[in-house]
């Protein structure tokens, strides 16, 4: 019974080591070619408020808010 436990357990390891390489794979690969955007102190910018809204009504609502001046940096 140890021994089918101590193999369950060693099998369950080796799974989620390779389930989390294949997930740091897959974010590389998505996120290749990609930019991060940085913005500046005083720059205008406007937000998109149409991640969240119902398929339905987002086609004829207004999802861009704004513009907004941005006042500080966070990172």
């Amino acid at each position: 019974m140890r021994k089918i436990h101590e193999q369950s357990r060693i099998l369950q390891e080796a799974g989620l080591t390779k389930q989390n390489k294949r997930a740091a794979s897959q974010a590389k690969q998505y996120n290749k070619g990609k930019k991060e955007k940085k913005f500046k102190v005083g720059e205008k910018v406007r937000v998109n408020m149409g991640q969240g809204m119902n398929p339905q009504t987002k086609k004829l609502a207004r999802v861009w808010k704004g513009p907004y001046t941005i006042l500080k940096r966070n990172y």
